[in-house]
């Protein structure tokens, strides 16, 4: 089974072949590498009936086509319709490649990052945190029972619009998160996306482990105090 080439546009004659060196011709003398992919999804489109949209890269031009084949007079043609979206393909490269250096850094740095899908019937909903979408109530239950009242009052206050953006510490409940040790927390977030109403949609922030930063601020503290204790008994 081979595909004959029998007509082809102005545009692929300029940039692929010319009218000449391809009208008559099998795919598999002119682009064996391709035929596979080409094949495969012509056979799926004349089966059913329907366009297949697939992608290529033609190493030959270094570029990536978008391409749908859709039969014609009961599968004996095919008409393919190809579409040059080498900047697309580059641009989402970048972007995917970039996003992964971004979480690298970020897990480094002990930041991660999360978001809150809020319901509009009851102003909660589900947080996606490191691609795990979970439960409000489950948030809270990893949160040390002490921090949550102030920490839930900081959400609700972003939501209600009386701040713009939340900054909270807390501790960790090591048992339920399956650690052996408390950590403490920064959580900060913002508004990401507002209803026609003005109402949030979402909430974006991040997480970082501060556990390190803490106990340098108690031993600081602590040494303020014994050095003002030296100073009274001098």
């Amino acid at each position: 089974v081979d595909l004959i080439y029998r007509d082809i546009n102005d545009r692929f004659a300029s940039e692929i072949l010319k009218r000449e060196d391809c009208i008559g011709k099998f795919d598999r003398e002119l682009f064996p590498d391709s035929m596979p992919i080409f094949l495969q999804n012509s056979n799926l489109a004349k089966q059913t009936g329907k366009p297949v949209n697939f992608q290529y890269y033609y190493p030959d031009k270094d570029t990536f086509f978008e391409i749908m084949v859709l039969p014609s007079e009961e599968g004996r043609f095919m008409e393919y319709f190809c579409m040059d979206c080498t900047r697309l393909y580059r641009v989402r490269r970048e972007l995917k490649e970039f996003s992964e250096k971004m979480a690298l850094a970020l897990e480094v740095s002990n930041v991660y990052p999360w978001r809150w899908n809020i319901d509009k019937r009851n102003g909660t909903g589900n947080i996606i945190y490191n691609s795990i979408s979970i439960t409000e109530d489950e948030v809270y239950s990893h949160i040390e029972s002490k921090d949550v009242k102030y920490v839930r009052k900081a959400v609700e206050n972003l939501i209600e619009g009386r701040t713009s953006i939340m900054k909270e510490e807390y501790r960790t409940v090591p048992m339920v998160l399956g650690y052996n040790k408390m950590e403490w927390v920064e959580a900060t977030a913002i508004v990401g996306e507002r209803d026609d109403n003005g109402r949030p949609v979402s909430l974006v922030g991040s997480l970082q482990i501060i556990t390190s930063r803490k106990k340098m601020e108690e031993e600081l503290i602590l040494a303020k105090a014994h050095a003002e204790e030296s100073n009274k008994l001098k």
